[in-house]
């Protein structure tokens, strides 16, 4: 064909080690964190290519191209530390509250929080799902906000593949 396609197929593997993530500091201090390195990464993942010369006569020139990006990534320790917040929310009753932990076992920035299912009707509070080991947990619901059993991992931060195209003409 005239060299008129081309491509590739890679498959790569990087594991990380001592991350640099904050890390909660004993009270009283003059932070409520510090920079430390801890943690284990692994990322793997597999990118193809394809690019492909469509016409090729004077005055005119087409070229295209494909690439198919598929990564994972899965924090595999964070030494002392059961999870590590990460993501601070701002806004209109969002004090101290955080949007991701780093956790081992998940991908690097999950997204953790409560489950919203409504609004009560008679008190005004937002409801939440719960189970029932939560604290005032009745039903599957709670108006109770926080606690590691009325929150749930919701997805990662990180797309898991991208499929980008581009083509260009002379």
């Amino acid at each position: 064909m005239d060299n008129r396609l081309a491509g590739s197929v890679e498959y790569y593997v990087k594991n990380t080690s001592d991350l640099l993530l904050d890390v909660p500091v004993p009270q009283p201090q003059p932070s409520s964190t510090r920079l430390e390195n801890v943690g284990k990464l692994r990322n793997r993942g597999v990118e193809a290519t394809l690019d492909a010369l469509l016409v090729a006569r004077p005055g005119l020139t087409w070229r295209s191209g494909l690439v198919f990006a598929l990564e994972r990534n899965k924090v595999l320790d964070l030494g002392p530390h059961q999870f590590l917040r990460s993501g601070v929310v701002s806004g209109q009753g969002q004090s101290d509250q955080w949007a991701q932990r780093i956790m081992p076992g998940s991908p690097l920035g999950t997204f953790y929080g409560p489950v919203f299912v409504g609004v009560d009707p008679t008190t005004g509070f937002q409801v939440f799902a719960c189970t029932a080991a939560t604290a005032g947990c009745v039903n599957g619901r709670t108006t109770a906000r926080g606690g590691p059993d009325a929150a749930i991992t919701r997805s990662s931060a990180t797309p898991t593949r991208t499929s980008p195209s581009g083509s260009t003409t002379r």
